[in-house]
């Protein structure tokens, strides 16, 4: 709560008692200024004790940093799926969560961003996500299932998605000049002293994420940062790649492809990469009027030794062949072809698999050579008796 520590959350007689000198909070908010000012977005949760914040009494507090006007504040939904398939609505019902925390800060003054909202200070919260702990985020635990929620489980999640999108300045102006298709208007619900309405409301700001929709919507923003993501880290002649522009452009048809050195790989319009030869390629993905490039070079790997087993020597009977396979390294050798070659052709053959079949009696030598590197070679003796 503004005037109370950010961990601690400490009641006393008089209920509302400010135990964080104002001179601590501006640190903090200036240092939140400073990341802002740097293209940080930093998401913070709003407290999962309504409107109240745990308080008591009939009065409404909102939460520090969530209330600084350099936060994207993440207030609480319940998300509830009617048929268990996960769709999008209207399969889907979204309220407010009746613990989410929200409301007016009387500290901070409303930003500019917000001179649309009728309110003399800092509202909170900006967006939305599901928090109800009933509704909320599925973990995998040492084998175990388990659901957690809370508005510090939505916090990091709508950074993550900010983070996908490649948002490299403050988000919130942003969220706020930005089209409604961006969010799901949610209209139902309350937490507290505050009920849903259409359009801003202090239970779930603007919305809940439009998922879809705000990814183009961003993307439109910083749609000059995005890069070339190599499905594949593993370059083999005769092999495919798969590239993927990150983030994704809403219309993927947008995209063209090209390669610098059709002699060493193609690209099909779905930036499927077939690997054809030795050498240095670079391909081009172009998006409107911005483009990006991935280097891609397939160098020969040479081999540098075999090894036969059993190593020999080998006594064995005429009447019993002999299975050699020879160990070509290093394993990631590009050709790890062999030829297998005998002393006497008299005394015992090989074949192309390294399978020795005794003639005669006799001791024989037995070579298998490097397609790649004819200069290396693995021997064995066998005797036959």
């Amino acid at each position: 709560m503004e005037g109370r520590t950010v961990v601690n959350r400490v009641k006393t007689a008089k209920g509302m008692v400010q135990l964080v000198k104002k001179n601590s909070l501006n640190s903090v908010n200036n240092a939140m200024a400073m990341a802002s000012a740097s293209g940080v977005t930093i998401c913070t949760a709003t407290g999962d004790y309504g409107s109240n914040n745990g308080v008591g009494g009939s009065g409404n507090y909102v939460d520090f940093p969530s209330s600084s006007p350099y936060a994207t504040a993440i207030g609480g939904t319940t998300l509830v799926c009617q048929d268990n398939t996960y769709t999008v609505a209207p399969n889907t019902i979204e309220t407010a969560w009746s613990y989410g925390g929200g409301g007016v800060s009387q500290f901070f003054s409303k930003p500019s961003w917000q001179s649309k909202i009728t309110a003399t200070g800092r509202t909170i919260p900006d967006i939305g996500l599901n928090s109800n702990p009933s509704t909320g985020v599925y973990y995998l635990i040492n084998g175990n299932g388990y659901i957690f929620g809370g508005t510090s489980i939505a916090a990091p999640a709508a950074a993550a998605f900010f983070a996908l999108n490649k948002v490299t300045t403050f988000v919130n102006p942003i969220l706020y000049n930005m089209s409604s298709a961006g969010f799901h208007d949610i209209i139902s619900g309350n937490n507290g002293g505050y009920s849903c309405k259409i359009g801003y409301d202090y239970c779930t700001g603007l919305g809940s994420l439009n998922g879809t929709s705000l990814n183009n919507l961003l993307y439109n923003v910083f749609n000059n940062t995005y890069s070339l993501v190599s499905m594949t880290q593993q370059y083999l002649i005769g092999s495919k790649i798969t590239l993927l522009a990150n983030p994704l452009p809403p219309t993927v048809s947008s995209l063209s492809w090209s390669s610098s050195n059709i002699a060493v790989a193609t690209v099909d319009n779905n930036g499927v990469v077939s690997l054809l030869g030795y050498g240095s390629v670079i391909i081009t993905c172009t998006n409107n009027s911005s483009s990006v490039t991935f280097p891609i070079n397939i160098s020969r790997v040479a081999v540098t030794s075999i090894t036969l087993s059993p190593s020999g020597p080998i006594t064995s009977p005429r009447s019993t062949p002999v299975q050699l396979i020879a160990t070509v390294l290093p394993f990631g050798a590009t050709n790890k072809s062999v030829t297998w070659t005998t002393s006497s052709s008299s005394v015992a053959t090989v074949d192309t698999t390294g399978k020795v079949t005794g003639k005669k009696t006799g001791t024989v030598t037995i070579r298998s050579t490097s397609v790649d590197s004819p200069g290396v070679k693995g021997t064995v003796n066998i005797k036959f008796t």
